[in-house]
């Protein structure tokens, strides 16, 4: 059986974007909190559960000027997004085989539909499921059950580095690939038991054209 649809996640599986958030995080806490949050901000960056709770403390009418603030810096931030070496040669590959690609994110749709078109990347997918298209988003499948509707796909899997992506397939009842080419927390993504993992990018051709 080879699989005829490759189902991925967007941020650190298909593009880099980790400069990005960090600039528009950075500036945005700087911005309201002032200088001396600075040096914080490195020690917060590095776990994300402490950067959820910064924000909690904050109270929510602050949360949501820092967090109006990081959206409109973050518009600006696109000279940070990279897409991963070789993404896109194995998009072409896989496309030219005929495999049927789709995107399935948390991000949200105004930023999603931005950052495709800036990375070049629209043109090799079929559809494109963001995290505000679906009431129920990652872990949850909805994302999936949603995208494989769409593409009429009958033997998929699921590429993504984080829990969640892994989570979402397997309840999907997709089989699941851990992206592990990009700053992954590798322990933590493979104690979810994904069915595949691949180091590099180009390994997804041999996974998905010869299984």
């Amino acid at each position: 059986m080879k699989f005829d649809t490759l189902l991925f996640d967007f941020d650190e599986t298909l593009v880099s974007s980790k400069a990005a958030y960090y600039a528009a995080y950075k500036h945005a806490l700087v911005a309201h909190l002032g200088d001396t949050v600075e040096d914080l901000f490195e020690d917060i960056w590095k776990r994300p559960q402490a950067l959820k709770e910064f924000f909690k403390k904050q109270g929510r009418e602050r949360a949501a000027l820092i967090m109006e603030s990081f959206e409109i810096y973050y518009y600006s931030q696109h000279h940070n997004l990279k897409t991963y070496p070789y993404i896109v040669e194995v998009l072409e590959k896989l496309r030219t085989a005929g495999i049927s690609l789709g995107i399935v994110s948390l991000k949200p749709r105004r930023a999603g539909e931005k950052e495709l078109d800036f990375c070049g990347l629209r043109h090799f997918f079929d559809v494109v499921i963001w995290g505000d298209d679906v009431e129920a988003p990652k872990p949850a499948p909805e994302g999936c059950f949603r995208a494989l509707e769409n593409l009429n796909g009958k033997h998929a899997i699921m590429c993504g580095d984080s829990v969640s992506d892994i989570e979402m397939g397997k309840a999907a009842g997709i089989l699941t690939v851990a992206a592990l080419w990009g700053e992954v927390d590798r322990e933590l993504l493979l104690a979810t038991i994904p069915d595949y993992e691949c180091e590099h990018p180009e390994q997804l051709i041999e996974l998905v054209l010869n299984y």
